[in-house]
């Protein structure tokens, strides 16, 4: 295995190795993708993306002094676009499906013997149903990986000739040997970064149910901080997970390149989760988008400055923060949610009745097909300076604080359990539930708070029992408690809670379950 340098690691790596023999993109396909049920991505996009931001009260009041505290949620939503109801924009994808094809991935039967339905012969058959959702526009790689990494294929057109080829190629696929998750995916990203031509999106598939203690350094050194991988900044990895595998480093590397990890096993069918995931990617509308929020000083306030960040924002400064969505994806509702400290001054009450500017928030992103950068104009937020009540409580704000403190609560529980602190894992929860139970039960009818409570009691339910269940029971919990919290942290879409409004990702899951 090879060992990254010190400096510009990952990209050194990846430039190494150099596959040129992709097919020409059919531009010809790309450009008709509007017959039939699908329409091709508009010209300009901004007119179908909104940023909005909200507080926890619309008001500040001058009897709240000497500091008044905003919960402040930035939404960045897309729509399908315009009036579209029936169609979806479409995307053209050149996707790396990256398989494990290690001797775990082999399928025994209770005897012993070797079995026809382990996970090797689901992943066969599932990519070969897979390819019936893509199309001529459309590009497709293989690679296998044991202890070392294999391109089965180039990059080739999803035509009714090229999908014939893959199919053969995975009905020869065997498994059997160790497992190298890093250099399969080492090769997944050198097929896409040395392509000639290059699609509106590009994605790997990384499906895996193991990984080797060597594999897991190099990855968890990679991943751990973005900028290993900025020069792959239009590129996902969506990690798909089999049971065995270590879904904490599958959601971290799905979570760093912008990609979502999905547990298979959560699915009453295999194909599912891909086909959901294949929704999303070609629904993506724009890339390389970042939302910049600053704090605006003013007179009537000492100092403005950010407290909590609950949302993976980066905090630049004390009045600035910043978030790489990386993709923006037609459907979509991303939220940013922080705190704000408002400390009055000696000329607070010269304000009062005034509408003062809190903070501006300004979305930049690139164009899928010019490569152009485009910035919308910056979102402003005034809230009302008043010598009286502060107004009515958000409801939209506060639960998003829900969903983001939901999501610290459960990995923090999971970290305790692993650690053998059973008693402090229960008085956090006790401390949660005192802060937000009241309020889950009494807005269960909204989904997002359903979902909350639902999770609460989950993982209520793994505390509680870390002492009594079996290594196994306490393993299967923990990956699904692991994989809800991802898909809530990163508001994606889940089998328990389909976040985005994606009618091309919904239009696919029908059709899967036809």
């Amino acid at each position: 295995m090879q060992k990254p340098t010190e400096k510009n690691e990952l990209a050194e790596m990846v430039k190494k190795l150099r596959f040129t023999d992709d097919e020409p993109i059919n531009l010809i396909a790309r450009n008709t993708l509007n017959s039939g049920e699908f329409v091709p991505l508009p010209a300009s996009i901004s007119e179908y993306i909104d940023v909005k931001v909200e507080s926890s009260y619309d008001k500040v009041s001058t009897a709240e002094g000497p500091v008044a505290n905003r919960d402040i949620v930035v939404r960045v939503s897309t729509t399908q676009g315009g009036g579209l109801k029936e169609k979806c924009m479409r995307a053209a994808l050149d996707l790396v499906c990256v398989v494990d094809t290690s001797g775990s991935m082999i399928g025994f039967n209770p005897d012993g013997s070797r079995g026809t339905d382990g996970k090797i012969d689901r992943v066969k058959k599932t990519m070969s149903r897979m390819l019936d959702f893509l199309g001529d526009s459309d590009r497709f790689c293989l690679i296998v990986f044991t202890s070392k990494a294999k391109r089965v294929t180039p990059l080739i057109n999803c035509t009714e000739q090229g999908k014939g080829i893959i199919r053969k190629h995975l009905e020869a696929i065997e498994a059997g040997g160790s497992t190298n998750i890093f250099e399969g995916l080492l090769q997944g990203l050198s097929v896409l970064d040395s392509r000639r031509d290059k699609n509106q999106v590009s994605s790997i598939f990384l499906l895996s149910d193991g990984c080797d203690k060597l594999s897991q350094q190099l990855l968890v050194k990679t991943f751990s901080t973005s900028a290993q991988y900025d020069a792959f900044s239009d590129i996902s990895v969506n990690t798909f997970g089999f049971g065995e595998d270590d879904c904490n480093l599958m959601e971290l590397i799905a979570d760093r390149s912008g990609g979502v990890f999905y547990n298979v096993e959560e699915y009453s069918d295999c194909l599912e989760c891909f086909v959901e995931c294949l929704g999303s990617l070609l629904s993506i509308l724009a890339e390389k988008a970042v939302l910049e929020v600053e704090l605006l000083p003013h007179k009537a306030f000492q100092e403005l400055h950010l407290t909590q960040i609950y949302s993976d924002a980066k905090k630049i400064s004390d009045i600035k923060l910043s978030l790489d969505f990386k993709f923006l994806i037609s459907g979509m509702n991303k939220h940013v949610v922080f705190g704000v400290q408002l400390p009055f001054s000696a000329q607070t009450k010269e304000f009062v009745e005034q509408s003062l500017p809190l903070l501006k928030a300004t979305l930049t992103f690139c164009d899928l097909g010019t490569k152009q950068s485009h910035t919308l104009p910056p979102t402003v937020l005034n809230l009302m300076l008043t010598a009286g009540d502060k107004g009515k409580e958000n409801e939209s704000v506060h639960r998003q604080v829900l969903r983001t403190e939901m999501v610290n609560f459960q990995k923090n529980q999971i970290t305790l359990v692993e650690k053998g602190n059973l008693e402090e894992a229960k008085k956090q929860e006790k401390l949660f539930e005192l802060k937000y139970a009241n309020n889950m039960a009494n807005m269960k009818t909204n989904t997002l708070v359903a979902n909350c409570y639902a999770q609460f009691n989950q993982t209520q339910a793994y505390v509680n029992n870390a002492n009594t269940w079996n290594p196994w029971q306490l393993e299967s919990e923990k990956r699904k408690i692991v994989s809800q919290a991802f898909s809530m942290k990163n508001e994606c879409s889940n089998i328990a809670n389909r976040c985005y409004g994606n009618q091309m990702q919904q239009m696919f899951i029908s059709k899967c379950k036809k």
